[in-house]
């Protein structure tokens, strides 16, 4: 048995032999983080950290900023040079993976600033 008749329209095309067919892909499951993202770097003024990524399940798009004691201090897909203001604070990186079924995000462990 056939899964496709030939001489049927789909989309309104009629099929013929040889004819490639392309479905959209589909993903019905929203992401699923597997691990946190982490913090790389010494955390002392002047020193830059980085960003270590999480790891995803069924993710189509993934956003990454800094934050500092919690307020977005910049996008994290390149490294934070730590400031003399940030001497105490606690800095975090926050993802958000994104697909077509919803989203999720994770924070990673805060770092204090010394």
């Amino acid at each position: 048995m056939s899964l496709i008749s030939y001489g049927k329209s789909i989309n309104g095309r009629l099929v013929s032999p040889g004819d490639a067919i392309s479905f959209p892909a589909k993903n019905y499951l929203k992401p699923v983080n597997l691990t946190p993202p982490s913090i790389s770097g010494t955390p002392n003024v002047g020193q830059n950290l980085s960003r270590v990524a999480g790891t995803w399940q069924n993710q189509l798009s993934i956003t990454a900023e800094w934050q500092v004691n919690g307020v977005r201090r910049g996008d994290a897909m390149s490294s934070l040079l730590v400031l003399p203001g940030d001497l105490g604070k606690t800095i975090t990186v926050l993802e958000r993976a994104t697909n077509a079924s919803g989203g999720a995000s994770s924070r990673s462990a805060g770092v204090v600033i010394v």
